[in-house]
C-alpha cells in the first residue's frame, strides 16, 4: 500500500527470442572471469567439505583424541566474526580480487608446514595441527565472502563481450558446478584415503602410521585446493579493481573515476 511505482513497464507484445542453452553455455566456458570464479569455488568446496571425514580419523586415531575434533570446527569459525566487518573497507581499498587472493598465500604456507612440520602425535602436535588449520581456512574467508559479487561482475564481464545479459544461465551454471563439487570433493578425498593404507573396515580407528599418512594427505589437499584458488584469482580472473571499475564505467553503471585519471576516487 505504501510502495509508488516509479518505473513503468510496457506491457506491448514483443518478440520471443529462442532460447539456446549450449550458445549460453559457449559463452559462459569463454569467460574467463567465472570460469576461474568457478573452478576456485569447487576447490574451496573440496578443501572444506571433502577433508571432514579425514580430519575425524587425524583427531581419533593419531592424536588420540576424538572429542576435540568439534574444536576445529569452531577453530575455524571464529576468525570469520573478525574478518567479514573488515570485508568492506579492504575491498574499497585493494579491490575484490586482490583482497580474496592475497590472503591465500598465507594458507598455502600453512598447508606446506601440516606436511613438512614434525607434528607429534600429542597435544602439541594436536595445537599445533589446529593452528595451521585456522590459518588455511581463515586464508580463505575473503575469497567466500565476496564470491558472489565476483560472480556478478564476471556477468557484466559477459556481457560486455557478448552484448548480452545472460545472468540466470550464468549463475545457474556456476551453482550446478558447486553443487558437483559438494558431491565429488567428498569422493576423491574418499578415493586418496586408500594411497594411505586407509582400511575402510576400521572407520577411524586405523593405526598410527595410516593416521600420519593421512594428515599429510590433509596437507597436500589443503595446499592444492588452495594454491587452485590463488592462481585462478591471480592469473586466470580478469577483473582487477581498476579494471572492474572500467567495466561498471562501460556499461554505465558507476560514477567512480578510475585510480590513476584522478589520483583518487571519488
Amino acid at each position: 500500500k505504501g510502495t509508488v511505482e516509479r518505473v513503468v513497464v510496457s506491457h506491448e507484445p514483443q518478440e520471443k527470442v529462442k532460447f539456446n542453452y549450449f550458445e549460453s553455455l559457449s559463452a559462459f566456458l569463454k569467460n574467463k572471469a567465472v570460469v576461474a570464479i568457478t573452478i576456485a569455488s569447487i576447490a574451496l568446496i573440496i578443501m572444506q567439505i571433502g577433508l571432514s571425514s579425514a580430519n575425524q580419523i587425524v583427531f581419533q586415531s593419531y592424536f588420540k583424541n576424538a572429542k576435540l575434533s568439534g574444536i576445529l570446527g569452531l577453530a575455524t569459525m571464529i576468525p570469520s566474526l573478525i574478518v567479514i566487518p573488515l570485508v568492506k573497507p579492504t575491498v574499497q581499498r585493494f579491490g575484490k580480487r586482490e583482497a580474496a587472493a592475497a590472503p591465500m598465500l598465507i594458507g598455502i604456507l600453512a598447508a606446506a608446514g601440516i606436511v613438512f612440520l614434525p607434528i607429534t602425535p600429542d597435544n602439541t602436535g594436536m595445537m599445533i595441527y589446529i593452528i595451521l588449520a585456522v590459518l588455511i581456512n581463515s586464508s580463505c574467508i575473503f575469497f567466500s565472502t565476496v564470491v558472489w559479487a565476483l560472480v556478478a561482475d564476471s556477468v557484466d564481464y559477459q556481457e560486455l563481450q557478448t552484448g548480452k545479459r545472460e545472468e540466470g544461465t550464468i549463475y545457474a551454471t556456476y551453482s550446478l558446478g558447486r553443487k558437483l563439487a559438494q558431491g565429488v570433493g567428498v569422493s576423491i578425498v574418499s578415493f586418496l584415503l586408500i594411497l594411505t593404507g586407509y582400511d575402510e573396515n576400521l572407520g577411524a580407528q586405523q593405526s598410527v602410521d595410516v593416521a600420519r599418512n593421512v594428515l599429510i594427505l590433509i596437507g597436500l589437499v589443503y595446499a592444492v585446493c588452495v594454491a587452485a584458488q590463488y592462481i585462478c584469482l591471480r592469473f586466470v580472473y580478469p577483473l582487477d579493481k581498476n579494471k572492474t571499475l572500467e567495466l561498471e564505467k562501460k556499461l554505465g553503471r558507476s560514477n567512480v573515476e578510475l585510480i590513476g585519471e584522478t589520483g583518487d576516487e571519488e
